[in-house]
């Protein structure tokens, strides 16, 4: 099985944490490059990497910044990143890295969880922490970074799922009609949260209506095809 390459970006913190420690008990990854250097890191790099660069929110915001990270990874759309959760102030951030960012971990997170959610990047799907702090993904109240909006770009696999749970799909449902596993359908309803920075499914859907994301007329097939 070929091992999931992974670059370190802010390598002095992560080692505090003992990341290296975990990783090296684990045979599916591995350590491609590690630095804390931003201008080094994009040498690393090219359009077609597939690594999974793991990272923190105050690394991108105290270094090349959030418009300058955004940038970068819009043409690098197989690089996939990691984010370590540090100080859920800064997560107002989502707005702009939301498109670019596929995982969030709290700096407690147990070592279980942050290899789940490796293994959830890895597949492609979008990981939150089970352990992340309860204001992560919001906004201060006094904030002036909300407008103007984002544009968020989505998947047509997330197209689709955002569309059945306009219907009231449940997520088993919308896994048989997709094809798809559950757990895969989980991943895709979280990243949609985290893009629209909704809390809940019907908040999801009223932000995906105001932003023009979503038309209510679509039809899609009212009943779920039954297992085989």
């Amino acid at each position: 099985m070929e091992k999931q390459p992974l670059i370190i970006l802010e390598a002095s913190h992560l080692l505090c944490i003992g990341i290296k420690d975990w990783l090296k008990e684990e045979e599916n990854y591995i350590i491609l490059h590690q630095t804390f250097s931003w201008s080094e890191f994009k040498t690393i790099v090219d359009p077609q990497d597939k690594s999974i660069v793991l990272t923190s929110f105050n690394w991108i915001l105290n270094n090349p910044g959030i418009s300058e990270f955004a940038e970068f990874m819009q043409f690098r759309p197989s690089l996939r990143v990691v984010c370590f959760n540090d100080d859920g102030n800064n997560i107002w951030s989502n707005k702009i890295l939301g498109n670019c960012i596929s995982g969030v971990i709290n700096l407690t997170a147990v070592k279980d969880d942050f290899l789940w959610g490796l293994k959830h990047v890895s597949e492609g799907m979008f990981y939150i922490s089970t352990t992340k702090s309860m204001n992560a993904w919001s906004f201060p109240p006094t904030s002036n970074v909300r407008e103007p909006e984002m544009e968020i770009t989505l998947t047509s696999r997330e197209t689709e799922v955002l569309k059945l749970i306009s219907h009231g799909f449940s997520d088993k449902e919308i896994a048989e009609l997709l094809h798809l596993s559950k757990r895969t359908v989980n991943g895709y309803r979280d990243n949609l949260l985290i893009k629209f920075g909704a809390r809940n499914s019907p908040q999801l859907v009223r932000i995906a209506i105001e932003r023009n994301r979503l038309i209510l007329e679509d039809r899609v097939n009212p009943q779920p095809p039954l297992n085989q």
